[in-house]
């Protein structure tokens, strides 16, 4: 188990190794959170020109629609369809496809849960919904190795500030990680479901993560805080205009074009060739965004 041979290092009590396991591991993926911040940069960047693609092909289509009599919500439904395929393509020409807002969680949780379940197997406790592994004893120094009002990382914190704690932390993470409704990249009117009500369902599980917090050992619920800090710590070191220009991170222009150029109406190939049949079961692909319980 990794952690118990970082506690191998003279002197350094167990309160300070499982901080330090947090911040190492943070910081051996850090590349992935770079990487990925630089995709949501040029994403963002791209903001002026979604903006003027999404206004454009909405006249576009209503005017082919009005033409066709077509009804406002097929026109809609055309105009969603024709934007988010634009979109895409946009996205995947300039290496910044939705799909990256991804990387940095899918490298975090399976990392976050491993280490949390060992933290867990060495304060004693069976992992769950697994009980086939042998029981063992906890680890010499767990019941004494902690600080502060935390002297034994065997129990549960019963003052509610770690916990407290956590979910602040994992709450301002996600306000960090979404970015304010003028400067999205994506038109909130091609939006789908998921993306609209991410936000707000990544807060409800916080809320609920910072119960179970107040359930596990404190050496587990330490392990949670020191990478949901280095986490915010992150995020914020992100927005500063120095580490931006150091990581080559993309922003987006502070005053981009409030009120892109609305184009002559072209007649669309593929909307001039659907039938309301085919309309509805057409399908298009969409993004998401993803962040940060853990980012």
């Amino acid at each position: 188990m990794g952690t118990s041979g970082i506690a191998l290092v003279p002197g350094l009590p167990w309160w300070a190794t499982i901080i330090a396991t947090g911040v190492i591991l943070r910081t051996c993926i850090l590349p992935v959170a770079i990487y990925q911040r630089r995709a949501m940069g040029r994403q963002l960047k791209l903001r002026s020109v979604v903006e003027a693609l999404y206004t454009s092909t909405a006249h576009n289509i209503s005017s082919v629609g009005a033409a066709k009599g077509w009804s406002d919500a097929r026109c809609q439904k055309e105009i969603k369809s024709e934007v988010r395929s634009q979109i895409s393509e946009l996205y995947s020409r300039h290496d910044c496809q939705p799909l990256f807002r991804f990387l940095l969680p899918w490298a975090q949780i399976p990392l976050f849960i491993v280490v949390s379940f060992t933290i867990r197997r060495m304060c004693g406790l069976p992992l769950p919904f697994y009980d086939k592994l042998p029981a063992i004893p906890p680890f010499p120094g767990l019941d004494t190795g902690g600080v502060l009002w935390l002297p034994n990382l065997l129990l549960p914190e019963t003052t509610y500030i770690l916990p407290g704690l956590i979910t602040m932390a994992h709450l301002i993470n996600i306000q960090l990680h979404i970015p304010p409704a003028s400067s999205a990249s994506i038109p909130k009117a091609t939006q789908t479901t998921f993306q609209k009500v991410w936000p707000y369902g990544m807060r409800m599980f916080v809320v609920v993560a910072g119960y179970f917090a107040t359930q596990i050992p404190s050496g587990v619920a330490m392990y949670w805080l020191s990478s949901a800090a280095f986490a915010v710590a992150q995020n914020l070191a992100f927005r500063s205009e120095w580490v931006q220009r150091v990581l080559r991170i993309e922003t987006e222009p502070i005053k981009g074009p409030p009120n892109p150029p609305v184009p002559a109406p072209v007649p669309l190939a593929n909307a001039s060739k659907t039938t309301p049949d085919d309309n509805m079961g057409h399908t298009t692909p969409n993004s998401s965004t993803a962040g940060a319980t853990h980012s």
